[in-house]
């Protein structure tokens, strides 16, 4: 279980640092049929207990258990996704440096996915966990 004070907001928002343009963020939380979204220019700005800016800078990103998910999956998350879809082949690269603070005891498959790769066979056709 995320602790209430792990997933509290800073108010500080990662696109101060970061370049998000090209990318909208997909939240553990509700919105009519789905899940919130934000992208654009609110994603500059944006920050809330699922997305902020930790003290140093870095992107934070935090889910409860029972948040929402997508129709595609069972699973709550909080992400970033890309709009650019690019055909796989050539050469694509992403760097990262990140940490897992916590993972809960209760979570009922064991295993955290921290970046996925779709391939080219449709919408929900993974080609790489991480």
């Amino acid at each position: 279980i995320v602790t209430s004070n792990f997933c509290s907001d800073t108010h500080s928002a990662p696109g101060h640092k970061l370049n998000l343009k090209g990318w909208k963020l997909q939240l553990p939380t509700h919105c009519g049929s789905g899940v919130c979204e934000v992208d654009g220019d609110k994603l500059k700005s944006y920050h809330d207990k699922y997305f902020h800016a930790s003290g140093d800078g870095a992107a934070t990103f935090c889910v409860p258990l029972n948040g929402a998910h997508t129709g595609g999956s069972h699973y709550p998350r909080s992400e970033l996704r890309e709009h650019h879809n690019f055909k796989l082949g050539g050469s694509h690269s992403l760097k990262a440096k990140m940490k897992i603070l916590s993972v809960s005891r209760h979570h009922s498959k064991k295993e955290t996915i921290v970046g996925q790769i779709h391939g080219e066979g449709g919408k929900f056709s993974s080609l790489v966990k991480l």
